[in-house]
């Protein structure tokens, strides 16, 4: 098991630069870095796409890092940074781009109030290793809101599961681990309209596997991102597995990173099911059909 979690014990990141301060992307994101790209302006589109451009044949758009981030805008733009969230692509312009570098969890903490709510979340933590502080910006915040995904944007046409029969359910409890402001609050928001009501959410693996190991409350479901500081998603679930509390209760894997890889790999720890961000319809839909099953 110890092969499975190896890559996200520690945390690797993409350096870059904007308005001469440093930030990170995880490197597991990261498509391609180009050179500054060309591209073509969309009349009506969000304030902060500044256009499209075709990249190896598929026309992806080009975002505006500084005013996602509520930055001044650069002069000096050398890179274009291309990411991919389970195969769909989003272009990034960036000043430019230092390299790669590695650090351990425990350089990591925690954004604080001030700061969360001036980048609207857009930041999933800050590494500080005594030498350095470098943000760790949140993509997944940042397209969602481009996507309009907000706390009270609401699922439409939900698949597979009757929520009439949502009653029954009232009293289940979940559990769910998620590192991204935004995501939390909309998973959350979005369990709340489905009808549950009695949800635990945890910032990271580490708190929810202190949650796991010491509460005595019964738990009818866990829903885990994969990339998360300290404790990742797949450890979380080895976790949960040789817990004699939890070994048979079922685990969502909701994550911007599920690929065959990691398919593979969830599928190894014990993930009931995995579902790629930021489909909420899905993750809602089996959240139904797996607490069905359950209660049958």
């Amino acid at each position: 098991m110890e092969a499975v979690n190896q890559d996200l014990e520690k945390l690797q990141i993409v350096e870059l630069v904007l308005n001469g301060n440093t930030y990170g992307v995880n490197i597991l994101k990261v498509q391609e870095i180009l050179v500054q790209q060309p591209y073509i302006e969309v009349p009506n589109s969000n304030e902060d796409v500044k256009g499209i451009f075709n990249y190896r044949g598929n026309v992806i758009p080009i975002i505006n890092l500084h005013k996602a981030l509520n930055m001044e805008d650069s002069e000096i733009i050398k890179n274009t940074l291309v990411l991919n969230f389970n195969n769909v692509l989003y272009a990034f312009e960036v000043d430019d781009v230092i390299g790669t570098s590695t650090y351990e969890w425990d350089v990591v903490e925690d954004v604080n109030e001030g700061l969360k709510n001036h980048s609207q979340n857009s930041y999933t933590g800050i590494i500080n290793d005594g030498e350095r502080i470098i943000m760790i910006i949140d993509f997944e915040t940042i397209i969602g809101r481009l996507d309009g995904l907000t706390e009270e944007s609401s699922y439409s046409e939900l698949e597979n599961f009757d929520f009439s029969k949502i009653e029954k359910f009232t009293d289940i409890n979940i559990a769910f681990a998620e590192d991204s402001g935004m995501m939390s609050l909309v998973i959350k928001a979005e369990l709340l309209k489905a009808g549950f009501e009695n949800i635990n959410s945890f910032v990271d693996g580490k708190s929810a596997l202190e949650y796991i190991e010491n509460t005595d409350d019964d738990i009818d479901l866990f829903i885990l991102d994969i990339e998360m500081p300290y404790v990742n998603g797949f450890t979380l679930t080895t976790k949960i597995r040789e817990s004699e509390k939890f070994k048979d209760t079922p685990v969502i894997l909701f994550s911007s990173l599920i690929n065959d890889e990691n398919k593979s790999r969830g599928d190894k720890v014990g993930a009931d099911y995995q579902v790629s961000k930021p489909d909420l319809n899905r993750l809602i839909s089996i959240v139904g059909k797996v607490l069905d099953d359950k209660n049958k």
